[in-house]
């Protein structure tokens, strides 16, 4: 009877070293995602992020309140052309950014977690001015 038993165990300890690394038993429609999911610590998350500039590409001085648009969100460079994003899931994004006066600009990044990535700058270039004014024109006639 000890013999059964000390089989036994060993069998239930062997088998529950090898149970979570088995899939060959799993039925098809009884499969799970093997992705594996990044779980963020509050610490990470809000180290997750992104930062740049927005800038006249003529001039190169900032842009002040140009709009930066990303995943349903709305944000606003400072007066120095400077904007920063924190605390966003890891993940592409494609950003959208437009200022009045300049031609809209879209870029798409990619943050990785628990980074805090500076972005190549946004170089906006600016919309030419329409004339109002009536060009001239000449008529020459020789007789």
């Amino acid at each position: 009877m000890k013999k059964l038993i000390s089989i036994m165990m060993i069998f239930v300890f062997l088998s529950s070293l090898f149970i979570s690394d088995v899939r060959a038993f799993e039925l098809p429609f009884f499969k799970k995602s093997h992705k594996k999911v990044e779980k963020l610590t509050p610490a990470q998350l809000s180290d997750t992020g992104f930062f740049g500039f927005v800038l006249s590409k003529e001039t190169f001085d900032p842009i002040p309140n140009a709009t930066i648009k990303f995943d349903n969100e709305e944000i606003f460079s400072s007066d120095r052309g400077f904007f920063t994003v924190q605390g966003i899931k890891p993940g592409k994004y494609k950003l959208y950014v437009s200022a009045p006066g300049y031609k809209p600009l879209k870029r798409t990044i990619e943050v990785k977690a628990g980074t805090y990535n500076q972005i190549d700058s946004f170089d906006l270039v600016p919309i030419p001015k329409k004339s109002n004014k009536k060009k001239k024109r000449f008529l020459f006639f020789t007789f």
